[in-house]
């Protein structure tokens, strides 16, 4: 276990994909997304209680697939919209 010292001021939350394609009822959700997302959540929560910036970002997909790139090939279920913009 690592241990240091958390500065909140200098120590952010970064959420990645929790997108709801990803999370729940989806041919490409998480296994217990849900669950994985409730604890996200709360620890979001705690974060921002204490004064930890929770950033929350997206893989986005333009409507015409220009930027699918090698995605597509390794999930070809996303050349359906499945997690376009929008």
């Amino acid at each position: 276990m690592v241990d240091f010292a958390v500065v909140p001021e200098r120590t952010a939350l970064v959420n990645v994909d929790m997108q709801n394609c990803f999370v729940h009822d989806s041919p490409i959700s998480a296994p217990d997304g849900l669950v994985v997302l409730e604890r996200i959540n709360r620890l979001a929560a705690e974060c921002r209680g204490v004064g930890i910036l929770v950033v929350h970002v997206s893989h986005v997909l333009r409507p015409d697939g220009s930027n699918t790139g090698v995605l597509g090939e390794l999930a070809p279920i996303l050349r359906q919209g499945i997690i376009n913009k929008g």
